[in-house]
């Protein structure tokens, strides 16, 4: 009779009534890859001009005037700050500031 710990894996288990410990451990682990990929936020799908449009209204709605949103390559980031990813993590939406424009007095 195997044994792992003192729970033996040919009788029920006194807890769970299962007969085999290790297909009752599968079953959760199936259970739980699927949930999980039921759970994939569906944002990371949307297309990104889409979602530029909803990041640049809410930059706006918190008082920022000079930026830019730009569509890149994950690897074309650069030193600007990642705000968005957007068609299935396939591009990054990265935010610049620009130079505040001077109003001639």
């Amino acid at each position: 009779m195997q044994t792992a710990g003192f729970i033996h894996y040919d009788s029920p288990s006194a807890d769970t009534g299962f007969y085999n410990l290790r297909e009752f451990t599968m079953k959760h682990l199936i259970v739980l890859t699927l949930a999980a990929a039921a759970c994939v936020p569906a944002w990371a799908a949307k297309p990104c001009e889409e979602l530029k449009a909803e990041l640049t209204t809410k930059i706006e709605s918190h008082g920022a005037k000079n930026f830019t949103l730009e569509v890149v390559a994950p690897d074309q980031t650069g030193d600007k700050r990642v705000v968005g990813s957007c068609e299935g993590g396939t591009k990054k939406i990265v935010y610049s500031r620009k130079a505040a424009e001077k109003t001639p007095a």
